[in-house]
């Protein structure tokens, strides 16, 4: 009877894992490119971007690889208490 019941239960379970299997989610990025370039309008824009950039990094090679000395980028932290003990502070250097 033990047998029977466990042999049932493994079905079952054999039985609901298969059915959980679902096909995997793509990412619908090209299928989404592809119907936004039918669209000539959408295309002609791309290109003029892509026309753009490129004449960007041509023309700005040599200031990139001028620019010297330090560069500061502003960064914002937030530090989040779960109490408002002193011990759960930390200091500026730890930051």
């Amino acid at each position: 009877m033990k047998g029977r019941l466990l042999f049932l239960s493994l079905l079952l379970c054999i039985f609901f894992k298969l059915q959980a299997q679902h096909p995997p989610r793509n990412c619908a990025a090209e299928t989404v490119l592809e119907q936004q370039n039918q669209d000539p309008e959408i295309a002609k824009r791309r290109d003029l971007i892509e026309q753009r950039t490129l004449e960007f990094l041509k023309n700005s090679k040599d200031k990139a690889n001028a620019r010297t000395g330090i560069l500061a980028i502003p960064v914002i932290v937030h530090v989040i208490y779960n109490t408002g003990r002193p011990q759960e502070n930390i200091s500026n250097a730890q930051i």
